[in-house]
This record gives structure tokens, C-alpha cells and sequence, in this order.
């Protein structure tokens, strides 16, 4: 008899196991399809956000992004995206809480971290920003890599620091040797090295990649100069004369010719930066272009599918 209510006990436990089981079973699979719609509803709203910012339509893009973070304030795009936001909207704090929320929510997330790059390098955080890139660098996947290696140069640059700047201007090339930022800056190293050869190599690739501009036109009189080529100090001189006749450049050509100093100059024309930023598809996002011949570059923001660019401007890029 004892042994027949044991058996009956086991039984009703077991009974009682397998319909907890089932219950648990049951909720988990409900969450799991409330997850996968909360995220499927964030993606709507982020690409949203993305296409209304284009259209410099700034609060309604707020609003989107904002229920974004609101369904899930731990999403890496959520983040980015309100970051991204902020940047527009010139709140420097909200920014950089939001990248900071990005990179903590997924450290990996080498969109987020070259976009936060981009910010802090307006900043005039070079080291930070450099410091930033450098994670991103190593992200083999990353689609706009060329573009950190070339912007890890700038930041070695605006560190003073020209020998890592030529180590990455050239790691940039290596990726993609169209690159005619990187090739003018290598050219301007070289001649302020003294390495007049290598410098008329780079200029001379610059030429064949990029329309002329004041500063590479200086740098190549400065450079003939030195060289003492008579007809190509002609042809640069006349360049610069007819195309930039009241670029900074032109002003310092004329005063060498006084044998005055030259005014400290910042490039009137200059090859610009990108800095770009991934979204959501189907929104591509400009933002003013960059300035003095450099800035950190792809500034990306992104989903975790998607991607396309932004375009965001340094200010000394």
C-alpha cells in the first residue's frame, strides 16, 4: 500500500515537473519573440531617425531615436544613433555619453568607436581619439578600416609624432593606393625630412589621382626650388598663380619672392576628410565636410545589419 502511494506521489511530481517545464518552455519562447520584435522595432525606428536626419528634419530624427533607446537603452545602435544625434544638435556631453554607452554595450563595435574618434579628434583630443582608432584598426571586418589607418595619421600629426603618421598614412595606402590624402600628407613628411626624392614621388602620384589644390601646388614650388627644375617650378608657379591667385599659398609664394617669411598659412584648398557614420539602411546622411587637410575618418553609425555613411566635419577632420 506504501509502495503504491509512493509510486502515485513520484507520479504527480513528475506530472508536475513536465507542466512547469511546459510553462517555461512557454514564457521563454515568449520572450523570446518579444526580444526579437524589440529589436526588430528598434532597427525601424533608428532607420527612421537616420532618414528624417537627412532630410534636416533634426526634432522628428530626435524623436525616433529617442524611442529607439526607450524600447532598449542597452542596444549599441540605440546609442550610437542618439550620439550621432547630439553631434548635430551640439550637445558635446549628450555625445559623448552615448558613444561611451555604445562601446560599453558592445566593445567590438567598431562603428561606434571611429564615430567617437571623429568627436573627440574635433575636440582636439588627439591622443584619446588616437587612442580609439587604434581598437578600431585592429577590426579587420570593418569596412571603412582604410579610412581609420589614414585617420590614425592625422592624429599622429596633430601629436607631432610624424614617423607613426607615416606608418599609417602608408598602411592606408597599402589598403587602397588611390588614397590622395594620405599620399600628399606623405609627401609633405618627406620634404620636411628632406627626402626631396620621395617627396616629388608622392606628388607626383597625388597629380595623377586628385584636381590640383594651393597647398599641393606650394609644396611642389617649394620642392622644385630645392631641386632646381626650371620648368616645372614654371608650371606649378603659373598653377598656382591663375587657379589660386588669392589662396594663402599664393600670398606666400609672393612673399618669398621678397624674401620675406612667409605667412604661417592654413590651406585654403585642401583634400577633405571623411568622416563617416553607418546607419540603418536606407539613410545616407551628409555632414559639412571637413577642414585643413585632415580629420578622423568613416564616422559611422550603424545597426547591426545595415550600413551606410555620414559624413561628419572636423574642425582644426
Amino acid at each position: 500500500m506504501r509502495e503504491v502511494m509512493v509510486k502515485r506521489l513520484i507520479g504527480v511530481v513528475l506530472v508536475t515537473l513536465l507542466l512547469n517545464g511546459c510553462m517555461v518552455e512557454a514564457i521563454s519562447n515568449s520572450s523570446l519573440a518579444r526580444n526579437k520584435d524589440i529589436d526588430k522595432a528598434v532597427e525601424a525606428y533608428i532607420a527612421a531617425g537616420m532618414h528624417y536626419l537627412k532630410d534636416g528634419d533634426i526634432g522628428t530624427a530626435g524623436r525616433k531615436f529617442r524611442k529607439a533607446y526607450d524600447l532598449n537603452p542597452d542596444s549599441p545602435d540605440a546609442n550610437n544613433s542618439l550620439a550621432l544625434f547630439y553631434s548635430v544638435d551640439n550637445e558635446p556631453e549628450q555625445v559623448e555619453k552615448y558613444y561611451k554607452k555604445a562601446i560599453k554595450a558592445r566593445p567590438d563595435f567598431s562603428i561606434a568607436r571611429n564615430n567617437y574618434a571623429s568627436f573627440l579628434f574635433d575636440l582636439q583630443r588627439y591622443a584619446e581619439a588616437r587612442d580609439q582608432l587604434l581598437e578600431v584598426t585592429k577590426d579587420y571586418n570593418y569596412s571603412q578600416r582604410k579610412q581609420s589607418l589614414e585617420s590614425l595619421g592625422y592624429c599622429y600629426l596633430r601629436l607631432n609624432d610624424d614617423r607613426n603618421a607615416e606608418k599609417y598614412f602608408l598602411k592606408a595606402l597599402h589598403r587602397d593606393a588611390r588614397m590622395g590624402r594620405s599620399t600628399l600628407e606623405l609627401a609633405e613628411i618627406y620634404f620636411n625630412r628632406g627626402s626631396y626624392p620621395q617627396a616629388e614621388r608622392y606628388l607626383a602620384n597625388f597629380d595623377r589621382l586628385s584636381a590640383p589644390n594651393a597647398r599641393h601646388l606650394w609644396l611642389a614650388v617649394r620642392l622644385q626650388r630645392i631641386l632646381e627644375d626650371k620648368n616645372k617650378l614654371a608650371s606649378f608657379v603659373l598653377a598656382l598663380k591663375n587657379i589660386f591667385p588669392d589662396s594663402a599659398e599664393y600670398k606666400a609664394y609672393v612673399e618669398s619672392l621678397l624674401n620675406l617669411k612667409p605667412s604661417s598659412l592654413k590651406p585654403s584648398v585642401v583634400t577633405q576628410a571623411p568622416i563617416k557614420a553607418a546607419v540603418p539602411a536606407p539613410a545616407q546622411i551628409i555632414k559639412p565636410p571637413a577642414i585643413e587637410a585632415a580629420a578622423p575618418a568613416p564616422i559611422q553609425a550603424s545597426t547591426q545589419t545595415k550600413k551606410t555613411a555620414i559624413r561628419k566635419a572636423p574642425k582644426t577632420k
